[in-house]
């Protein structure tokens, strides 16, 4: 059998090597023959600089050099489906067993297309990772002079990857409920797997002369930290807010901010009138942040109530609780809340009831003033993500969802 990872226009997500990097080395282990597909802008295909970069973040450790990633040129629809299919004709053999994992619906509806015109043995998986059009239309897409083309094109490859593909994977169950009642339409077979950890890849992290610089520059004070970027949904303002309350009934709290967008960062911390030496804001690799969450005593990570927030299983999540950061969140994202409050792993706010931003300053400051529980807290925060969001705990459920895929009839085209 051979995966091929199909990606559509999200090479270059930070995100994306701590979800896909862990697959590809477990089919490697297997045995098993994968590599990934990437449709990326015809700008950015033109540029090989470009391209090695990108290579070189999926990095094989094993073999000391990088997954085989085989990038085409984004154009139309119709153009990448005729693209796909003749690279797909002309590495495979017919008869050869062949599954595609495609993350999200555009990548999907392509996969779909080109297994009507394919005669291999081919099996469609839609990987579905949140509500693509109401993540659009939230973050304001392109302006709102293209929104019904886009929004109405986007739902088109959800439904059609929901009721055509062989089996579906969703990140929570909410998210495979709120689509089942959006379109009435499911997968044959489908499995839940939330937002994990490279657990492998975290463990060998290096030591950072960065982290014990910044530890030797805090002296012991508690750090809060904010990871992500500007984004609409992030709830930065409300962050920074809450973080002037905390300072005001507990003295000493340094914000720790890591983004990529750094200046943004500095202007909203300068408005809010936080001095310079309460903060610091670092953007940088994965590689080079992830170290710095273990100053952190808490983390941020607000939403506000949207079906897209509903729906989530932030990777940011798993990774704070994996580096033993317990978690500020809102009821907002209810995967996050019930996981908070079932385990005692941080705080739970509510975005809805009035004064709920000091109602979360004193809860934090609590967290924060009782040391001994806040040590036992992280101990909590790390056993429950090695436990239950640690990759090598899925590893065997994908193989047996490939593997039941392969042996079921081909859904009809």
């Amino acid at each position: 059998m051979v995966v091929v990872y199909l990606i559509y226009d999200e090479l270059g997500l930070s995100l994306l090597p701590s979800q896909l990097l862990p697959l590809l080395r477990t089919q490697q282990r297997r045995g098993f023959c994968s590599y990934v597909i990437a449709f990326v802008s015809l700008r950015d295909f033109c540029k090989p600089a470009w391209r090695r970069k990108l290579r070189a973040r999926f990095w094989d450790s094993k073999n000391q050099k990088p997954y085989n990633i085989v990038m085409l040129p984004k154009m139309s629809w119709f153009l990448n489906s005729l693209l796909l299919r003749g690279y797909l004709w002309l590495s495979h053999r017919r008869g050869e067993k062949l599954l595609l994992h495609c993350r999200g619906p555009l990548a999907t509806a392509i996969a779909l297309k080109v297994r009507a015109w394919l005669r291999l043995s081919l099996r469609v998986v839609y990987d579905v990772r949140g509500i693509s059009p109401e993540e659009w239309e939230y973050s304001d897409g392109y302006g709102k002079r293209f929104y019904a083309g886009i929004l109405k094109r986007l739902a088109a490859a959800e439904r059609l990857g929901l009721d055509r593909a062989d089996g579906a994977i969703f990140i929570t169950e909410n998210l495979r409920r709120y689509l089942l009642e959006k379109y009435h339409v499911s997968p044959k077979r489908s499995m839940v797997v939330p937002c994990y950890v490279d657990t492998e890849h975290l463990r060998q992290l290096p030591e950072s002369s960065a982290v014990e610089e910044l530890r030797a520059e805090l002296k012991g004070r508690c750090v809060l930290i904010y990871s992500g970027s500007y984004a609409a949904w992030q709830m930065v303002a409300e962050v920074f807010s809450i973080y002037r309350m905390i300072a005001e009934r507990r003295a000493g709290v340094f914000l720790l901010l890591l983004s990529p967008h750094q200046q943004a960062f500095t202007d909203i911390a300068q408005k809010s009138g936080i001095k310079r030496s309460d903060y610091r804001v670092i953007t940088g690799s994965r590689t080079e942040i992830m170290p710095l969450y273990r100053l952190a005593d808490m983390g941020f990570l607000l939403r506000a109530r949207h079906p897209i927030n509903e729906v989530a299983a932030p990777v940011k999540f798993a990774e704070y609780l994996y580096m033993g950061v317990p978690v500020i969140t809102s009821e907002a994202v209810p995967y996050c809340a019930e996981v908070i409050s079932k385990h005692d792993l941080g705080v739970v706010v509510d975005t809805e009831k009035t004064r709920w931003k000091e109602a979360a300053a004193a809860s934090v400051v609590t967290q924060l003033n009782d040391h001994p529980q806040l040590v036992a807290m992280k101990r909590r925060c790390q056993d429950y993500a090695s436990k239950h969001l640690a990759f090598s705990g899925f590893a065997d459920r994908y193989r047996e969802f490939y593997a039941s895929l392969m042996q079921s009839p081909r859904k009809a085209a």
